[in-house]
């Protein structure tokens, strides 16, 4: 296969924000090596989603990875996996997103091994003898299930099987060797593409599962796959967009369930990359112009700015719940989808058509960072489309004086947080997803000193410069005020978060 799609020069539109894998309970932070400290893993939060740092402290101790360093950390809804750069991993958090994960604590069989005894269930833990180990090097997760790839372009998987967590059967030998790429949607399917244009999806039938280039001739020749809540897209070598899973998620225009089908309505041809949003696609063709298909008030349908998406130069696709963002060369915001989710920005659309840098969202709302660090929010006021405290309003909009431009903004599903240059912390939206700081204590802490703000789907962290974390948001989180501090050890490098 020799696809026909040049990525290159696509810049920052091929990192914009995908259908996200964070857990929505608990956090996690891992730093590098640094001279002879192989780095650390911390997590804190709801201690059966994986916020307990005394499990993790256990295993790795059991299982040798104390001094070995961490390249990723991938949450499901409820639990975490680690990636070592040994090529093995480590799982921890809910035992239904967890279950099998002992086998690849040292990396995957060779493939070679799987071929010659494709039937056999035997552990691969480190125990066993004789084995050679092939590195895992990349993670992927639906809610409740993990996948990864190896060096050697196998496929692993563990987790909930109705979630994706079992490869069948039939399909090890075959996907133990030559996979260039794995996905998933993120209610329970996953799809590996091999470098030869073949596919093979398994978990949820429901989101595309079952299907394989063996079934259905349409999943051939394909480049890159994205996947969604629901349903994946694949770009073939010609530039061709073919889907499936869904219906409702984007998946097929066919009433036929399980389908895989051209789609329809737009052009295709010549795609370079695709955003999966949660019910709808966004696909970016080589001059950067968009085109959408999907569940139509949720932003499958922008024929209002239709114009607008052709006429390309886009450099950034942000999506919540039902409602899309595209910001162009220049800054200027283009958006479509659901009205109360804040696919209309009339109320602020004198100040986000140019000069915007990052646009956030949370469950119903956007906030667009411009680049004089004033902030911009519309949406559903219930997610934070509307900053009611005159005072918090007045500092994203300027108003605060030296020290008081916003330099960042996170957000959890209904509220959002902005981090000022003078390191203070500005909060709104729902009290109940971290909108609101009732601690005197924590509004003490996020008054100064604060280096990163880090948020999941129910509560935000800040990191202050101290190395004190301060945590506040959702009771499921953060069950007592007491859990609301605790501190980060000096020295620890630089530190990665998810």
């Amino acid at each position: 296969m020799s696809p026909s799609v040049d990525y290159s020069g696509m810049g920052s539109i091929l990192e914009s924000p995908q259908a996200g894998a964070r857990n929505s309970l608990a956090f996690a932070a891992w730093s590098s090596a640094v001279g002879g400290d192989a780095g650390h893993l911390w997590v804190w939060g709801r201690a059966s989603s994986g916020g307990n740092s005394s499990e993790v402290e256990e295993l790795m101790r059991v299982h040798g990875k104390s001094n070995v360093t961490v390249s990723k950390v991938v949450g499901s809804k409820s639990s975490f996996t680690a990636l070592f750069e040994d090529g093995g991993v480590l799982s921890w958090g809910a035992s239904m997103s967890t279950s099998g994960w002992e086998e690849y604590v040292n990396g995957s069989r060779k493939s070679q091994d799987l071929c010659s005894d494709s039937n056999s269930t035997a552990s691969n833990s480190s125990n066993s003898s004789g084995d050679s180990w092939d590195r895992i090097v990349e993670l992927v997760s639906t809610e409740y299930a993990f996948a990864g790839l190896t060096e050697s372009g196998g496929v692993v998987a563990f987790g909930a099987r109705a979630y994706g967590g079992l490869v069948p059967r039939s399909w090890r030998c075959v996907l133990s060797s030559g996979v260039v790429g794995v996905a998933s949607a993120r209610v329970g399917t996953f799809v590996a593409w091999k470098e030869d244009g073949s596919v093979y999806s398994w978990g949820n039938r429901a989101a595309g599962g079952g299907l394989s280039s063996a079934t259905n001739s349409k999943l051939s020749d394909m480049v890159r796959v994205f996947g969604n809540e629901g349903a994946f897209a694949g770009v073939r070598g010609d530039g061709e967009v073919v889907t499936w899973g869904n219906k409702y998620y984007g998946g097929t225009s066919s009433v036929v369930g399980g389908s895989v089908s051209k789609v329809v309505a737009v052009d295709v041809s010549s795609m370079a990359h695709v955003v999966a949003a949660r019910k709808v696609f966004i696909g970016v063709r080589v001059d950067r112009s968009l085109v959408t298909w999907g569940l139509a008030g949720f932003g499958g349908d922008s024929g209002a700015v239709s114009s607008e998406l052709s006429a390309g130069a886009f450099v950034s696709v942000v999506h919540n719940e039902g409602a899309v963002v595209a910001v162009k060369q220049g800054g200027a915001v283009v958006t479509w989808g659901s009205n109360a989710h804040g696919g209309n920005s009339s109320s602020v659309q004198e100040h986000v058509q140019r000069d915007v840098v990052s646009v956030v969202a949370s469950g119903g709302a956007f906030a667009a960072l411009d680049s004089t660090g004033r902030v911009w929010v519309w949406g559903d006021a219930r997610y934070g489309g509307v900053v009611e405290e005159e005072a918090v309003r007045s500092q994203l909009q300027g108003g605060g004086g030296a020290g008081s431009q916003v330099v960042s903004v996170s957000a959890t599903r209904g509220a959002f947080a902005a981090l000022t240059a003078s390191g203070s912390v500005l909060v709104w939206g729902g009290e109940d997803w971290g909108g609101k700081v009732v601690s005197t204590a924590v509004r003490e802490l996020l008054s100064s000193n604060v280096s990163h703000v880090l948020a999941n789907d129910a509560a935000f962290s800040a990191i202050r410069g101290d190395g004190q974390v301060v945590v506040w948001g959702n009771g499921n989180v953060v069950a007592s005020e007491a859990q609301q501090v605790w501190s980060l050890p000096d020295n620890v490098g630089d530190i990665s978060y998810t």
